[in-house]
C-alpha cells in the first residue's frame, strides 16, 4: 500500500465559504459538517466557517453537535437526522435544532411521556423539512 498524506488548509475552508456567500447573495448558507469533516477535525472546521462569517452550523448526529459544543462552539446548530429516543433530553437542549419526521417526532413524545420528561418539549423548538441535497443515505 502506497503511503498517503492528507494536508489539511482551514484557511481553504474559510475562503470557500466566503467565495460561496458571496454568490449565494442575501441567502445564508448554512455549513454541514459529516463526523470529523473529512479529515479537517469537528471543531476546527466549525470554528473555521464561524470566523468566515457562518452564523450557524449543522450536522448529522446528536454527538457530533454535542461535541461541538463541548469544543466551545456557541453558535445555533442544526442536527439533520434528530436523535434516537434514548437521546431525547439532550437533543431538546435549547441551543440545539433538531430536525424531526414525523414519526420521529411521535417515537420523541412516546418516549418522553414514558420516562415523565414530555414537558422538556416546548413549542419554542423548531421542527421543519428539510431537504438534503447530494447526501446519499443521510450520510
Amino acid at each position: 500500500m502506497y503511503p498517503t498524506e492528507v494536508i489539511i488548509h482551514l484557511d481553504a475552508l474559510r475562503r470557500n465559504y466566503r467565495d460561496l456567500q458571496r454568490h449565494a447573495g442575501s441567502c445564508e448558507l448554512v455549513p454541514v459538517i459529516k463526523s470529523d469533516a473529512y479529515g479537517h477535525g469537528l471543531a476546527p472546521a466549525g470554528m473555521a466557517f464561524l470566523s468566515a462569517g457562518a452564523k450557524r452550523l449543522a450536522v448529522f448526529r446528536l454527538d457530533e453537535a454535542l461535541a461541538l459544543r463541548q469544543a466551545g462552539v456557541t453558535a445555533p446548530v442544526w442536527v439533520l437526522l434528530g436523535a434516537l429516543p434514548a437521546e431525547a433530553e439532550k437533543a431538546l437542549a435549547p441551543d440545539l435544532r433538531s430536525v424531526w419526521t414525523k414519526r420521529d417526532w411521535k417515537s420523541l413524545r412516546t418516549h418522553l411521556a414514558r420516562t415523565k420528561a414530555e414537558e422538556k418539549v416546548s413549542t419554542t423548538h423548531f421542527v421543519g423539512k428539510v431537504v438534503l441535497v447530494g447526501s446519499q443515505e443521510n450520510g
